[in-house]
């Protein structure tokens, strides 16, 4: 769940600083291009630099990632956005009682943003009360303009003008609402889904994969034909540590086996807990020289610990290369025979 709370947070990165740069030259560009063409429209004139700040300051941090100040960073520009929208769309409306012919094409260019914006920003519930809203008040503007609008020949023309806008937005609501609702389900039933197998192929008091993830691994392996190594470890005397120390100290030594050894594998390997103090380590395309440098460093890790945390621990292992004739059964038979011999030299 972590891993993926993460990536999302980078993927939104991501995107908001493409956004952002996307809105510092678009916002900046519109005016630039209403100052050429001499468009006396106070809101763009004096909002879209405004707007273009908005959008820039807030690049560094996002940039370092911060995630506290992303929270505050999308309130405050979807608070802008919607401002220079509903602003833009009032002023336009107001300017169109005193000509009775109302022009809107500017503004059915970027009233989507007045959707897309929450929808990307917050959760779909939050979005969608901020969109009705924001639907609310472009309603309630023209309705107040069919009743101010002389009933000249342009008030049809502005009624079709009004429904469409209406219409328009409303649709963008519906389906922006849909889309976000499946993608919820779609990310919720997948977040599910790797939650069971996470619980159906993990150890539980160790944290790394059990007999049933490894048992899949060795007969993929072999159904693909993939050359690949065995290497079974006991912990030697583990008995006695739980009958000295008590189990919560042998807990402590399978706990602490387990994560040094995901720390030592090679990219590639996989370990996991066979069953009691017994584990399993896969290591497809294990040379001699591989073979020899891992059993060295898993022979480090139960030595120099602290018995007030730890109680040091010796291993002992059995080792057996998969061939074409091979089954699961026989492997694990030939590494449990090695290991055998390795460990009849010592006592429990």
């Amino acid at each position: 769940m972590e891993n993926q709370v993460s990536f999302i947070t980078r993927l939104k990165v991501r995107v908001y600083l493409g956004a952002l740069a996307a809105g510092v030259v678009i916002t900046l560009g519109v005016w630039i291009l209403d100052r050429i063409v001499q468009d006396t429209n106070p809101i763009s004139s004096g909002y879209l630099p405004v707007l273009s700040l908005f959008y820039a300051i807030p690049i560094y941090w996002i940039w370092k990632r911060n995630e506290k100040f992303i929270r505050y960073f999308e309130r405050i520009i979807y608070t802008a956005t919607v401002l220079y929208l509903l602003g833009f769309f009032t002023y336009s409306v107001l300017l169109s009682v005193q000509t009775t012919s109302l022009d809107l094409n500017k503004f059915f260019l970027w009233m989507v943003m007045l959707y897309a914006a929450p929808f990307l920003m917050f959760s779909s519930r939050t979005a969608t009360r901020l969109s009705i809203g924001s639907y609310g008040y472009i309603l309630a503007i023209g309705l107040w303009f069919l009743i101010r609008v002389p009933k000249n020949a342009n008030f049809g023309q502005n009624v079709s003008v009004i429904f469409q806008v209406l219409i328009a937005n409303l649709l963008y609501i519906i389906l922006l609402s849909v889309i976000v609702n499946l993608k919820d389900k779609v990310v919720e039933a997948e977040t599910r889904s790797m939650l069971m197998d996470q619980l159906a192929n993990t150890d539980p008091l160790t944290g790394i994969h059990n007999r049933r993830k490894l048992t899949d691994t060795i007969v993929s392996l072999i159904r693909e034909n993939i050359p690949f190594s065995v290497i079974l470890v006991d912990i030697d005397r583990f008995k006695s540590i739980n009958d000295t120390y008590g189990h919560d100290a042998g807990d402590k030594v399978l706990q602490y086996f387990g994560t040094e050894l995901n720390r030592i594998l090679r990219r590639g390997d996989l370990a996991g807990r066979w069953g009691g103090d017994e584990f399993l380590i896969i290591c497809p395309n294990l040379g001699t020289g591989g073979q020899s440098s891992l059993l060295q460093r898993l022979n480090t890790i139960g030595t120099d610990l602290d018995p007030r945390v730890v109680q040091p621990f010796r291993l002992s292992f059995g080792v057996a290369t998969c061939t074409e004739s091979d089954n699961m059964q026989t492997l694990l038979k030939r590494a449990d025979m090695e290991l055998y011999r390795n460990k009849s030299g010592k006592q429990d």
